[in-house]
């Protein structure tokens, strides 16, 4: 297994983000495509591998006047339950905590016990974005 960090320059690592980001969001979530992608550009991507080099999951981050947002993190569902998101998750925290800035995301619902087990905690109440239920964590 293998985890890759790139920018939007990357077009190949970043096609094969976005397939999975398609499934995910997409396909699963029923979320517009056009609010899917945006901020690609300002964003640090990661796409993380199997042993097979299949890409299996991906996230990234990007900084905005709060501190550092992780968002699209997104694992294919035949690899979830498997503590794959846990290391890709790890791997992102590496790299922001040094940086010293707050650290946040936006949760659905159903990932919050999931971010909750990593150390991150709900801020305020539930809301609604791209017609899912969400919890701002930091």
């Amino acid at each position: 297994m293998r985890i890759e960090k790139f920018d939007l320059s990357n077009t190949l690592l970043f096609r094969e983000a976005f397939k999975i980001r398609e499934e995910v969001f997409i396909g699963e979530l029923n979320i517009s495509p056009a609010l899917e992608f945006e901020f690609e550009e300002e964003s640090t991507h990661y796409l993380f591998f199997d042993e097979n080099d299949k890409p299996i999951a991906t996230a990234r981050f990007r900084e905005t006047t709060e501190g550092y947002k992780i968002e699209r993190f997104a694992v294919l569902k035949s690899y979830r339950n498997k503590g794959l998101g846990k290391i890709i998750l790890k791997v992102l925290l590496d790299d922001l905590i040094p940086l010293n800035k707050p650290i946040y995301l936006n949760a659905q619902i159903e990932a919050v016990d999931f971010y909750l087990r990593s150390g991150f905690k709900t801020v305020g109440e539930t809301f609604i974005d791209a017609g899912v239920v969400h919890y701002k964590m930091v």
